[in-house]
């Protein structure tokens, strides 16, 4: 995903904005969205509804960038410590408060086969809305193991709503297709009488503004904040990733401060300067442990993603596999360099190999998961695995 100066770029390409349009903001932009999107007691009634017009226009144009850029990702698996890291956190039924607008958290833990529908990841009350002819009657099935809470207190790029001047008993309204990891990334190509259903709202992307804005007298908005203090003041270890507390956030920096304290904090961010900026937030007196990259978090905290089964070499002669977070145990590594066709076939049908990824789990329960994006990709010359999550 794109980091803050390529979205700025971006959003400048797409909006054809002038280049000087955010200097008055030191660059920065969410200080101009914020600007934008609040009143200010200096503006005339005329200038005050013109930077509103040009917050929605750079709302719409957010949107459509970040789902150019998850589209991008989507054309491939996840990586492995991504699954491994959505699968702990559902396994310990963790809250995460996020202020990112994508969905490759969401997709991530739907492509593990996990859950079928965002009603049971989101910790908001949303709406859904349905075009004349079709129903959501049938209710979808209970997920298939424990979830995690998701907060996403800036919006969503699949939440919808009706706009800066909307009352705040309006509803938010959820669009939830296509929310697997998939290789066609984020469809457009539906039918046309789903694509007219919210061409009368507006993204939900919330700019880190002060809570006079009018974003925060939603009264959905409101409970979902309201849920996610709870759950910070019930955790017992706070894990920061990828957010810095900048100074100018001063409404984040009072919600996590009041929120404590904590018997541990761990930042996960590449500079030292982040987890200053968290002991200054969190107090000195707090123990914080910190990794420098999410992959080294992952495989300090998070369980194993055993992998077991058959691919295929150049000729298409099925060969035994068995991995542990990519890595090839050596006992299956030995027969797949050295043997051939026949000692595969013999591996496979004593199931050597599932015997194998099972003793990798030890003493540890397992759970038995999927990878969409591979059932839906693979052909018959590739491959045929099967996953079992080892969490910690």
């Amino acid at each position: 995903m794109p980091l803050m100066p390529d979205l700025v770029k971006d959003l400048q390409a797409a909006m054809d904005l002038p280049p000087d349009t955010l200097r008055p903001f030191g660059g920065d932009l969410e200080a101009w969205l914020s600007y934008l999107s609040t009143s200010q007691p200096w503006n005339t009634d005329l200038q005050d509804l013109r930077n509103q017009a040009l917050f929605l226009e750079a709302s719409r144009a957010l949107r459509e960038i970040v789902a150019t850029h998850e589209s991008r990702v989507l054309r491939a698996k996840p990586p492995t410590w991504l699954t491994r890291l959505v699968l702990q956190l559902a396994h310990e039924q963790v809250a995460i408060a996020t202020f990112n607008y994508d969905l490759l958290l969401e997709r991530a833990l739907a492509n593990s086969g996990r859950f079928r529908t965002l009603g049971d990841l989101y910790a908001i009350s949303l709406e859904k809305r349905w075009p004349p002819g079709s129903t959501g009657f049938l209710s979808s099935q209970e997920p298939n193991g424990p979830m995690p809470s998701l907060f996403k207190l800036h919006g969503s790029i699949n939440w919808h709503y009706g706009g800066l001047t909307s009352p705040a008993s309006a509803r938010i309204v959820l669009d939830d297709r296509h929310f697997s990891w998939s290789t066609q990334g984020i469809r457009l190509d539906d039918p046309p009488r789903f694509g007219v259903l919210l061409d009368d709202l507006e993204p939900l992307l919330i700019p880190p503004t002060a809570t006079k804005s009018t974003f925060y007298s939603n009264q959905s908005l409101r409970a979902q904040w309201r849920r996610a203090s709870l759950a910070l003041a019930a955790a017992d270890e706070l894990v920061v990733v990828g957010f810095s507390f900048p100074p100018s956030d001063l409404q984040v920096r009072q919600f996590v401060r009041l929120s404590g304290p904590w018997e541990l904090v761990t930042v996960v961010d590449p500079s030292s300067a982040t987890a200053d900026r968290v002991r200054e937030v969190v107090g000195q007196g707090t123990d914080v442990r910190t990794y420098d990259s999410l992959p080294s978090y992952v495989d300090a905290t998070c369980g194993d993603l055993i992998a077991w089964g058959s691919d295929r070499d150049a000729s298409g002669c099925p060969r035994p596999m068995v991995t542990v977070n990519d890595e090839p145990l050596p006992a299956i590594r030995r027969v797949r360099d050295d043997g051939g066709p026949d000692e595969w076939a013999a591996a496979l049908e004593s199931s050597d190999h599932e015997a194998v990824a099972r003793s990798a789990a030890g003493e540890r329960d397992t759970e038995q998961v999927l990878d969409l994006f591979e059932s839906a990709s693979v052909g018959p010359y590739t491959s045929d695995l099967r996953y079992l999550f080892a969490p910690r």
